[in-house]
Parts: structure tokens; sequence; C-alpha cells
């Protein structure tokens, strides 16, 4: 286990041992691969301590989940391509998730997310971004792809489904908050 920081602004137990299922279990969800540690301090330089240094002080509602720690969420979760896994590998030495990088959901009290976004959209680096509702939290992820992907996932409030839709930069900086 990793005590020092990882970024200016985040410590390797701020990323790692945060949210709900895990301070529900307790289970290790320290990364077993060193890369996936690579991935979360770059995920943390690149895009976590530009959004501190811009708007204060964050919450990560959900950072780095382990293979431990994924047996504990059976709802909503696509572990293949859900980078919460970072770099680890499965019981046959394969990427979990496949896009490589690492992930993070947050929010920042008293701020709208879609602020947080589309300042994300405008300046940083990302692979990543989802957005729920401007008092959801963000999902955004840091990877090789660079994708730069921005997806709206609203409710559709009859079946209770999630429904993605892709987004263009500039289709993302056109959202308002409902």
């Amino acid at each position: 286990m990793r005590k020092d920081k990882c970024s200016e602004h985040f410590s390797w137990t701020q990323l790692i041992e945060c949210g709900e299922t895990f301070h529900k279990t307790k289970v290790n969800n320290w990364p077993l691969e060193e890369n996936s540690y690579r991935a979360l301090s770059d995920l943390a330089i690149n895009l976590l301590d530009p959004i501190v240094d811009e708007f204060g002080k964050i919450e990560i509602t959900y950072g780095f989940c382990s293979f431990e720690l994924s047996k504990q969420i059976t709802k909503r979760v696509a572990h293949k391509i859900d980078q919460h896994a970072a770099m680890e590998r499965n019981s046959r030495g394969n990427l979990i998730c496949r896009r490589g990088g690492a992930a993070v959901d947050f929010h920042i009290p008293q701020k709208p997310s879609l602020e947080i976004g589309k300042f994300v959209v405008t300046n940083l680096p990302f692979d990543r971004l989802y957005y729920y509702g401007s008092n959801r939290p963000l999902h955004l992820s840091y990877g090789p792809e660079h994708s730069r992907s921005s997806v709206h996932i609203k409710l559709n409030k009859t079946t209770r489904r999630r429904i993605p839709k892709n987004l263009t930069k500039q289709d993302f900086l056109s959202l308002h908050e409902l």
C-alpha cells in the first residue's frame, strides 16, 4: 500500500479507498499491477489536478475498482470497457478493461457538473466524459486513446433505462442546465 501522493492534489488512498461500495465492504481495493498506479497518477496529474486548480476541491464518488471490489458491484457496470479497473488483469492475464487508462466519478459541491464538464471538454486531454446531469457526478477517464468522447446519459423516465448519446464537442458545449 502506498501512502505517498500520486499528484499535486491527490494521494493514492483518495483514488483507491473511495466510493460507497468500498466503504460498505472494506475489501482490499489496492491495484496489483504497477501499470495501474501509473494510469491513476496520469489521470490525477493530467485531469484532476487542473480541475482542482480551476474549481477547488473535488469529491471522488467512485475511483479505482479492483477485481475484488468489482465482485461487489452487480448493477450498471460493463467491466470490459470500465476504465475504473485501470490496467488490472484477469485470471488469464488479459486486461480487464481493453481501453486502458483509468477513470473516476466525482463532483464538486456547489458547482454544476455541466460547468465542470465544459471546462474539461474545452481544456483537457481526456479519454471519455459521461455526463448524467448537473446534480450528478461526472465520469472522467484518461487513457491512451485520448478519444475526447463526450456522452450525455439520460434516464428514460418510463423504462428507467439509461440512454447514452454521443455528442460532438460543440454539441456538449451547447448543452444547458435543465
